[in-house]
C-alpha cells in the first residue's frame, strides 16, 4: 500500500469518531451499519488506484465530398444520349424481331367447294386441302349435311377417270369441321367426292351426297 493511500484510510477511520457501545447499544440497526461502514473503509481495495484503460480507437469519418450544382447537371446531360441510344437501340430489334421474314415455306393449298346431290341437296362443303410433309390434309366445313343414320358412315374420295383413292370416314353427328387425309397428290385428281357407306357393305363407293370438282392452276 503506497503512503499516500495509507493517509487517506487513516484520515476517513478518523473521521468516523469513536463508536463505543454507549453510542450504538440501543439501535442494533444502526451498530450494524456502522460496522459495515467500518469494514468497507478498512478494504485496502476502497482505497487502491484504478487501472489505466485503454479506449477504443476510432477512424474518423469522411465527410461527403460536396460537388458543385454545375458538375452533376453537366454529368446527367452527358449520360442521356447513352440512354437515348440504348433505347432506340432495343426499339430497333423488337421491330426487326416482329418484321423479320419468315423462312418457312407457306404450304401450297388448294380450295373448293362441294354441293350437295340426292337425299342431301341442301348440304354444302367448304374445302381447303393443304400439302404437308406426311401428305395432303382436307380440312371440310360443312353446313345442313345430316349426321350418318345408324349402321352408316360418310367417307371421302379423290377421282381421275377410274383412280379413285380413299380419304377417310366420318359420322357428322356432332356440328364441327371435318379433317380428312391424302397420301397421293391431290392436284393430280379432279374431283372430290362424299358418299354415305352402309357399315359391312363391300368395298366401293356408296351413294353419292356431296361433290365438287378440284381446280387446278
Amino acid at each position: 500500500m503506497s503512503e499516500d493511500v495509507a493517509e487517506r484510510r487513516a484520515a476517513a477511520l478518523e473521521s468516523t469518531g469513536p463508536l463505543d457501545s454507549a453510542t450504538t447499544a440501543d439501535d442494533p440497526a444502526e451498530r450494524e451499519t456502522v460496522d459495515r461502514v467500518l469494514a468497507l473503509l478498512a478494504h485496502p481495495a476502497t482505497w487502491a488506484t484504478p487501472p489505466d484503460i485503454e479506449l477504443p480507437h476510432h477512424e474518423p469519418v469522411a465527410e461527403p465530398e460536396m460537388r458543385p450544382v454545375g458538375d452533376l447537371a453537366r454529368r446527367r446531360r452527358l449520360r442521356r444520349p447513352v440512354s437515348w441510344a440504348a433505347a432506340a437501340a432495343a426499339a430497333a430489334l423488337v421491330m426487326s424481331l416482329l418484321f423479320w421474314p419468315n423462312n418457312e415455306p407457306t404450304p401450297e393449298t388448294i380450295r373448293l367447294d362441294l354441293a350437295g346431290t340426292g337425299q342431301a341437296a341442301a348440304a354444302h362443303a367448304s374445302v381447303m386441302a393443304a400439302k404437308l410433309d406426311a401428305g395432303w390434309e382436307f380440312t371440310l366445313t360443312v353446313t345442313d349435311l345430316p349426321g350418318a343414320p345408324q349402321g352408316t358412315y360418310y367417307q371421302g374420295w379423290v377421282i381421275r377417270g377410274d383412280t379413285v383413292v380413299p380419304l377417310g370416314t366420318f359420322h357428322m353427328r356432332k356440328p364441327g369441321d371435318v379433317r380428312l387425309w391424302a397420301g397421293v397428290a391431290v392436284d393430280e385428281f379432279t374431283r372430290m367426292e362424299i358418299t354415305l357407306q352402309q357399315v359391312g357393305a363391300t368395298a366401293g363407293r356408296g351413294d353419292l351426297v356431296l361433290t365438287g370438282p378440284i381446280p387446278h392452276g
